[in-house]
């Protein structure tokens, strides 16, 4: 009697963890989703000055029309205008030593494919588990 009592209640605790993970997983698709065909521009950059890019999203990728894999190792300073680095270099220490995960913002431009040509955006950074999160939204 008490064998087939633990065996429902181990069961039974399978069945929530497998249920659990099925939610998890559902939710990581659908941030997956919203991360690459999203329209924002986002990439992860290392957290530290240099801030070179360990993730970029397509929408990233096809705004400065190359494939979001040329954007890895590249430095964040490569991309954002140089009038805005000191703008931007200063919200990333702040972000960094706060270690906030609430978004901070600032307007800025990113240096499109052809030279001399940028695109206006505000950028929101906040520290994730992995780098800088940053999210490059068009005004």
């Amino acid at each position: 009697m008490r064998a087939r009592e633990y065996s429902t209640i181990a069961r039974k605790r399978q069945e929530a963890v497998e249920t659990e993970f099925k939610l998890d997983l559902g939710y990581m698709r659908s941030f997956l989703v919203i991360m690459e065909d999203g329209p924002n521009m986002v990439a992860v950059v290392a957290p530290d000055l240099k801030a070179n890019v360990l993730y970029a999203n397509e929408t990233f990728g096809r705004a400065l029309e190359v494939p979001p894999q040329r954007l890895l190792g590249r430095s964040l300073w490569d991309l954002v205008h140089e009038a805005d680095h000191l703008a931007v270099r200063d919200m990333l220490i702040s972000v960094i030593l706060s270690k906030s995960s609430s978004l901070s913002h600032v307007p800025c431009r990113i240096l499109a494919p052809r030279p001399g040509v940028y695109l206006r955006v505000q950028v929101s950074l906040a520290v994730g588990t992995q780098g800088v999160i940053c999210v490059f939204g068009r005004v």
